[in-house]
């Protein structure tokens, strides 16, 4: 019965081994992500619970052997692999916390009295294996002196491994309380920055309303003619600087209105100057068309003046010629007379 009750036991302890692995992997208990508690929890998860139950077994087996002061071969060759396999833990757990130390120097001084009084523990309960069992010459301890002082041993591995769970523990807590308080820091500004996102849009739905508004007022008054309307609006976004281009084109346009006023206006003075000019020229023109009337009968007076002296001169150069011809015939007779009065004297 009593080989059936440690094999039920080994099968148990390796059942919660590998229940502990199991709820590790699953809550990612694991992969912390600070250096420190990573190797502590790797430490206490998958080295520390091995120590108490190979010096378990080593108590068991032990005090058997030295209750019958005889030691089989098989149970010096567990003896053998026990205290082997625990000095290799032994290494390993040394390695963990010198990695713990390395990187989490608070979490390491917190476990150092209980990590030296647990490693002088296992040191000292392999030593008891060697002394007490494998190298003496007879098996002449005591086996119930031998049991207590394993099971101290045990004990100092135990408060190691229970310490290291607390201090665990209080790390997580820490962890989760400062995760809260940045969950309700995050709550606390998200909300923040949902009021102030809900204010932004109130007061940007605000403008943009008096600022459509604005521009309907104004886009109202050029559809009257109201050129006068003046858009007020301090908006910066597309619909300010639309209504804006809106003021800025009514006022464009009022201008333009303005100079075409008094550009018709100029025109019209002028074009009553033309007219005046036009008046005053019909008067010139037809005083000069008088005048012109008024030469042309002169002219014709003049012509007719002149073709009659014309004629008259005409008259007389004929009288002239024949006068000519008169005197020229009274020449002859004259001379004909003196020649005549010649021969007679």
């Amino acid at each position: 019965a009593a080989p059936q009750g440690v094999a039920r036991h080994n099968s148990l302890v390796a059942d919660q081994l590998r229940l502990l692995a199991a709820v590790a992997d699953r809550s990612t208990l694991m992969l912390d992500p600070e250096a420190g508690p990573y190797f502590l929890v790797a430490a206490v998860v998958q080295t520390l619970p091995r120590v108490p139950e190979l010096l378990g077994q080593s108590r068991a087996q032990g005090a058997v052997a030295l209750s019958k002061q005889a030691l089989s071969v098989a149970q010096r060759s567990r003896l053998e692999s026990a205290v082997e396999q625990l000095e290799q833990l032994d290494a390993e757990v040394k390695r963990y916390f010198d990695n713990v130390a390395d990187n989490s120097p608070a979490l390491a001084a917190r476990l150092a009295v209980p990590r030296g009084a647990a490693q002088a523990a296992a040191q000292a309960a392999r030593q008891l294996v060697r002394d007490k069992l494998l190298t003496a010459d007879t098996l002449s301890h005591p086996s119930g002196d031998y049991f207590s002082a394993m099971t101290g041993h045990i004990d100092a591995q135990f408060k190691l491994t229970d310490e290291a769970f607390a201090l665990l523990r209080s790390e997580l807590d820490q962890r989760v309380q400062a995760a809260r308080r940045r969950q309700w820091l995050a709550w606390g500004l998200l909300l923040g920055a949902g009021g102030l996102a809900a204010w932004l849009m109130l007061r940007m739905t605000r403008s943009t309303v008096a600022t459509v508004a604005q521009a309907r007022a104004a886009a109202d008054a050029l559809a009257a003619g109201n050129l006068a309307h003046q858009v007020h609006t301090d908006a910066r976004d597309e619909v300010g600087d639309m209504a804006r281009a809106l003021g800025e084109a009514m006022h464009s346009l009022s201008r333009l209105v303005h100079e075409i006023k008094s550009t018709g206006e100029s025109v019209g003075t002028a074009s009553a100057q033309i007219a005046s000019g036009n008046a005053d020229l019909s008067v010139r023109t037809e005083q000069s068309a008088a005048n012109l009337q008024q030469a042309a009968s002169s002219l014709e007076q003049l012509h007719s003046t002149v073709r009659h002296n014309a004629e008259v001169a005409g008259q007389a150069t004929d009288m002239a010629r024949q006068g000519a011809q008169v005197a020229e015939q009274g020449d002859e007779v004259i001379s004909r007379v003196v020649a005549a009065m010649a021969d007679i004297g």
